[in-house]
């Protein structure tokens, strides 16, 4: 295989990371490093800093067209996005010290993790309390678009919310990801937003996030540029492509492909780490 068919594959696989990263709020990353590492046999922690980079072009590419339709709450974003961000710098100066196997296994556990928590309903208990003061007090609350007009959404738990998405960060360092997984669930579950502002919301925040951590692998040495050139093309292209299907798309389908992608990739990793660490 020559350079330019091994860049054109790499396209392909950023096309469909930042697609499916896109439609679900995980920023690619996710799908990113399993793929390199167990179909390309790049080393993890390499895989994990192309993972950021290609996070932020997902999230470059899709946050634009999920902002102007009106799904993104960029108030809730950005405060959050302060226990995020301190997260993120522990994590990524802490990958440096940990075996390669047992990142490998932690990461496959986070799959399961992610599988566990998506096919659990465990939203419709907050949509009818009263919203936080802070989100009130900071204009948190808003609207998003549906086919039948303009809906209001409340929004609950900030403190506890920033304190979760604070360990979101530290996820996002050290696995090399954007851990969209965690800030969709943080404002599905614990915050109550719907899950369309959830996934977009995600996805603004994502790009903040793993530029704190990219800076950390580049001076470690774990990105390289003939790796993230190839790939990131096509991360844009996908992101902008899966936002629009996001848009007109069911919520239903979008756990589905979630799902079946996730337990193939976790069984892999579980199974080379333990391997590994034996």
């Amino acid at each position: 295989m020559n350079v330019l068919e091994f860049s054109g594959i790499l396209a392909a696989v950023g096309c469909a990371a930042g697609f499916l990263g896109a439609i679900t709020g995980l920023g690619g990353g996710i799908v990113v490093v399993p793929v390199l590492v167990i179909f390309f046999d790049i080393d993890l922690r390499i895989a994990m800093g192309t993972s950021l980079l290609t996070a932020i072009a997902t999230s470059s590419g899709a946050s634009f067209t999920l902002a102007r339709e009106q799904y993104t709450n960029i108030r809730v974003g950005m405060l959050l996005e302060i226990g995020a961000v301190i997260g993120a710098l522990i994590g990524a100066l802490l990958v440096q010290r940990l075996a390669t196997d047992l990142v490998s296994f932690l990461y496959g556990c986070l799959l399961i993790f992610s599988l566990y928590f998506s096919l659990h309903k465990f939203r419709g208990r907050l949509v009818t309390a009263p919203a936080h003061k802070w989100a009130v007090y900071l204009g948190l609350n808003s609207h998003y678009k549906t086919s039948q007009g303009p809906k209001e959404y409340r929004v609950y738990n900030v403190p506890w919310g920033m304190s979760l998405m604070t360990v979101a960060g530290f996820f996002s360092g050290l696995l090399g990801i954007g851990s969209g997984l965690f800030k969709v669930l943080i404002f599905d579950v614990a915050m109550g937003l719907p899950y369309k502002v959830s996934t977009s919301t995600s996805l603004f925040m994502i790009g903040i996030t793993t530029a704190t951590g990219a800076g950390v692998y580049y001076s470690a040495g774990y990105i390289k540029p003939e790796i993230c050139f190839a790939i990131i093309p096509g991360v844009l292209i996908g992101a902008l492509c899966g936002a629009k299907v996001l848009v007109k798309s069911k919520t239903k389908l979008l756990k589905l492909i979630f799902n079946s992608i996730l337990i193939i990739l976790a069984i892999k990793l579980i199974y080379s780490g333990i391997i590994g660490l034996i």
